[in-house]
């Protein structure tokens, strides 16, 4: 274990990131036929001498470089992280050093690695974070019929509904489902609220109002499901499954499966060719349902809750 090291703030350590992006430049030209990604971060230095991205630099004693956390917040608590070092002995100092920096005190992070050997995730869960292992899923809207949702419900625009009923639905939901172990912002109502106003102002992408739904019984919002329209996958325009939830009283009836059927009627009518999701993979019940509606597994990846 490394137990004599400094660490300086990104802002000041810019001179030292060239060497660190080599090492995930060749780890994406090996593994994804990607060489342009490095550049992507090289372009981003200006927002580390903003401030708008955030991390540290680890130094041995003669000052070489060893490690480095980079943080950039997309939306209030939810943003990635990529953490890198030049041997396996030097994670735990990144890792230490940016757990008691705060900087991502409360915050829902992805992370994003270059080696196969690390041992960074496994460093997270023992000092402390939660892991959320997940995955992308992706289905061909024009590829599959989907079924009419017949409901004596009333089916009804999220425009209509009051949005404090959808937050509230959503905090009841994913107390149950635990779909974000640790994810403030969908666990405290107030922070749920927030969430909606960003997610609803376009923060994420444009909402795609036209295709999201709640179902309602004698004024009580039995479930809904909203999306946001993002840039992926080489198209301009995927509808991504931004939140969909069903009370946990009326679990099993099918609701979940009807509101997905009539959203995704709706997205195919608009001509797009892809619908996305992320789901946490011990959400068997969730999992199952996107499975058995044709969604399909993209890939893998892992966000943690500080």
């Amino acid at each position: 274990m490394i137990s004599h090291y400094k660490s300086i703030p990104l802002e000041k350590a810019i001179p030292y990131l060239p060497s660190f992006l080599d090492i995930i430049h060749r780890y994406c030209v090996d593994h994804y036929q990607n060489p342009d990604y490095s550049q992507t971060l090289r372009d981003k230095f200006h927002r580390i001498e903003t401030g708008h991205i955030k991390g540290h630099l680890i130094l041995n004693n003669q000052d070489e470089p060893k490690g480095m956390s980079w943080m950039e917040i997309v939306c209030r608590n939810y943003g990635n992280c990529i953490m890198v070092s030049m041997g396996n002995e030097w994670e735990q100092p990144v890792v230490e050093t940016f757990i008691q920096s705060e900087l991502a005190n409360s915050k829902l992070l992805e992370l994003y690695l270059f080696s196969d050997s690390s041992t960074f995730r496994s460093t997270l869960t023992q000092l402390g974070v939660i892991e959320n292992y997940r995955q992308r899923m992706a289905i061909f809207l024009q590829d599959i019929t989907f079924e009419s949702f017949g409901t004596s419900f009333q089916l009804l625009p999220l425009s209509k509904l009051d949005p404090k009923d959808i937050c509230q639905l959503s905090v009841d939901a994913h107390k149950v489902s635990q779909d974000y172990k640790g994810y403030y912002d969908l666990v405290e109502l107030s922070s749920r609220c927030q969430l909606e106003d960003d997610v609803r102002s376009g923060v994420y992408g444009p909402y795609n109002w036209d295709a999201s739904y709640g179902l309602v019984s004698n004024d009580q919002l039995l479930g809904f499901c909203s999306y946001v329209d993002i840039e992926s996958w080489g198209e301009k325009k995927v509808p991504w499954l931004f939140d969909m939830c069903v009370h946990p009283d009326f679990h099993g009836l099918g609701y979940g499966r009807g509101l997905l059927h009539h959203s995704l009627n709706i997205l195919k009518d608009q001509h797009l060719k892809f619908a996305g999701l992320a789901v946490t993979n011990d959400n068997h019940s969730a999992l199952g349902l996107y499975q058995s509606i044709g969604f399909s597994f993209v890939e893998h990846f892992y966000e943690y809750a500080f």
